[in-house]
Parts: C-alpha cells; structure tokens; sequence
C-alpha cells in the first residue's frame, strides 16, 4: 500500500502542481493579446487545481505514515516541514494574488472598459506567479534532496 500511495503523490503532483505553476504563466499571454475570456479561463483552471493539490498534501500525509523507513519522518523534520510552508505560501500567493488578478484583468477586458490592462497588471500577474513558481520548484528540490 505504501507503494501505491507514493505514486499517488507523485501523480498528484505531476497532474496538479505542474499546471498550477504552468498556467498562469501561460495566462500571460492572454494578458499580451487582450484575451478577456482566455483569462478567466485560466483564472478559473488555475484554481481548480490550486485547489485540487490540496490532495498531494493528504497523499503525501499518507506516505509519511505508512514509510517503511526506521525512524519514520514526521511533521518536524525539517525537509517536511520547510516543503509545506513553502507549499502553503505558494498556494496563497496562488488564491490570494494570482487568482484574483486574472480574474480581475479579465473582467475587465469583457467589459470593453478602455486602457482595460493596466501598465502594472503583467507586471503584478507575472511576479506573483513566478514567485509562486520558485516556491514549487523549492518544494520539489526539499522532496527529492531531503536533507
């Protein structure tokens, strides 16, 4: 079961976390074009799986518990703990920030509002998303290296 439960986790990760860090960095090519309803189909992709990767978290809760290793890995060592809070912050910056821009520009681009995309909003959508994205890179090299 053990087995099975890793490959769950690393599945969950690949099909959720990739394209939560993917897809607002291709949203910002809707944002280059004027694409109103192209952002908020992001917007709205991206937080399907933001919130969809809440369950690499329960898998990987579920391997912890079941790891064959002698001592198991708890909530306090420290590779577990750090790749959380990184996880946690990245998933905020992701429904707090990333989210509601996207949202934003493209609600206003739907409503044909002159100057819709202001000077700022790539610049706002593309930082939030990237840190975002240094963050998942962090938590994937705390997964792989556990030091």
């Amino acid at each position: 079961m053990y087995k099975v439960m890793v490959a769950f986790h690393v599945l969950t990760t690949v099909f959720l976390i990739g394209p939560m860090a993917v897809l607002p960095m291709m949203a910002l090519r809707s944002l280059r074009t004027g694409d109103g309803p192209g952002l908020l189909r992001s917007a709205r992709s991206t937080m399907i799986v933001a919130i969809g990767s809440l369950l690499v978290v329960v898998f990987g809760f579920a391997v912890q518990g079941m790891s064959p290793w002698d001592p198991k890995p708890t909530l306090g060592t420290s590779w577990i703990l750090w790749s959380l809070i990184a996880y946690l912050v990245a998933l905020a910056i992701c429904l707090v920030a990333v989210v509601p821009a996207l949202r934003s520009v493209g609600e206003r681009l739907m409503d044909g509002a002159t100057a819709a995309v202001r000077p700022n909003d790539y610049r706002r959508i593309a930082i939030a998303a990237g840190l975002m994205s240094v963050l998942l890179v962090l938590v994937v090299v705390l997964m792989v290296v556990k030091p």
